[in-house]
């Protein structure tokens, strides 16, 4: 008789990582997301950034969880050296895709799976290279898309029509890298049902 898996706390709100996890036939025992500060310290890169708002996230949680194992991620667009963060106006979408057109960006996403033993950590980059972005797609995008409640306004199912490549993991693009996130919480004795 295999032992019992751990309560699994996705201290997350992302609709999008839910299902991804569904789709891995992984189901949290609660989903709890953590209001923590996520502005930008001065000088500080992306990468250090995403992991340690993703660190401040896994920390809050375990703090009301302690018995269970955590999950906590967050995701970022990078163009250089900036962060694209959820946009907050049409126009703002607009310039997003403007900056984008013709140029390259980073999806980067850190996880962090915790329990009252230990803490893994992974952070993992996606590639994507846009083709010409037109005026005309720009207007059919925010008319048509729900890029609110996504990093750089980023809405996957949507930006097909002018992504010319893709180089990394593919979920990781709608916020959750699923291989990595899967072994991590396995390690955990987190699996799926038999």
């Amino acid at each position: 008789m295999s032992a019992t898996p751990p309560p699994f706390v996705l201290a997350s709100a992302s609709k999008s990582r839910l299902k991804l996890l569904a789709q891995a036939r992984i189901i949290p025992s609660s989903v709890d997301p953590q209001d923590v500060d996520e502005t930008a310290l001065k000088r500080e890169i992306p990468r250090d950034y995403v992991k340690r708002v993703t660190r401040l996230k896994a920390e809050a949680a375990f703090r009301k969880h302690p018995e269970s194992v955590i999950l906590s991620a967050d995701t970022i667009v990078v163009m250089g050296r900036r962060i694209f963060q959820k946009p907050l106006s049409e126009e703002e979408m607009r310039s997003f895709l403007e900056k984008f057109s013709e140029r390259r960006i980073r999806i980067y996403t850190t996880i962090i799976v915790k329990n009252k033993l230990r803490t893994a950590e992974k952070t993992v980059i996606t590639r994507v290279s846009f083709a010409k972005i037109t005026p005309e797609d720009i207007n059919f995008y925010v008319r048509h898309a729900s890029w609110q409640s996504c990093s750089g306004g980023l809405v996957l199912e949507e930006i097909d029509m002018f992504t010319k490549s893709i180089n990394g993991s593919f979920s990781n693009m709608i916020g959750l890298p699923l291989y990595e996130t899967v072994t991590l919480l396995k390690s955990f004795g987190v699996r799926r049902p038999e």
